[in-house]
C-alpha cells in the first residue's frame, strides 16, 4: 500500500519512491507534504485519499528510516522492481512509472494549475507533460468555454 500511496499519490519515481525516510512527511492542518530531497528536489501535496497511508508509516518509524523497506542501508538500482517482484500477491506488477503517469493525468484532469503541477511533477517544462495530454478527458463544450472566458 505504501508503494501505491507514494506513487498513485505523490507522482513519484522508483528513485524517489525508494529515497523516501519517515522525515520527509509533514503533516500539516490542510494536507500531508512529502519532501523529495535528491534529484528533482522538491515538496510534493499527497492526494487525500493516500495520506492516512504514508502518515500512519511515517510515524511507525525512526525519522531517519526509509518508508520503504526501513533498516536498509542503500537504495540498489532494482530496490522497487525485487519487492514488487517478491510481493505477496504475483499477479499485480505494479510500476512507478505508470503510477507517475496516473497521478499526472489525474493531476491534469482536475485542473491544477500548471505552473503547481510543473513544481510539484519536478520537471523543468510544460512539454514534458504533452504526452500525458491525449489521456486527459475533455471538459463539455460549455465548461469549456466558461473556462477560456473566464481567464
Amino acid at each position: 500500500m505504501l508503494l501505491l500511496a507514494l506513487g498513485l499519490g505523490a507522482g513519484l519515481s522508483a528513485q524517489e519512491v525508494a529515497i523516501i525516510r519517515a522525515e520527509d512527511v509533514t503533516p500539516t492542518e490542510g494536507a500531508v507534504l512529502v519532501r523529495v530531497r535528491e534529484g528533482r528536489v522538491r515538496t510534493v501535496p499527497v492526494l487525500r485519499r493516500w495520506e492516512k497511508t504514508i502518515t500512519r508509516r511515517a510515524a511507525a518509524l525512526e525519522a531517519t528510516e526509509h518508508l520503504l523497506r526501513p533498516g536498509r542501508d542503500g537504495t540498489g538500482k532494482n530496490l522497487i522492481s525485487n519487492f514488487v517482484a517478491r510481493s505477496a500477491n504475483a499477479a499485480v506488477h505494479a510500476q512507478t512509472q505508470r503510477m507517475r503517469s496516473t497521478w499526472l493525468v489525474a493531476q491534469m484532469s482536475a485542473c491544477t494549475p500548471l505552473p503547481e503541477l510543473v513544481e510539484a511533477a519536478g520537471v523543468d517544462s510544460l512539454e514534458a507533460l504533452t504526452r500525458y495530454l491525449r489521456f486527459v478527458a475533455r471538459a463539455p463544450i460549455d465548461v469549456s468555454t466558461s473556462r477560456l472566458r473566464a481567464a
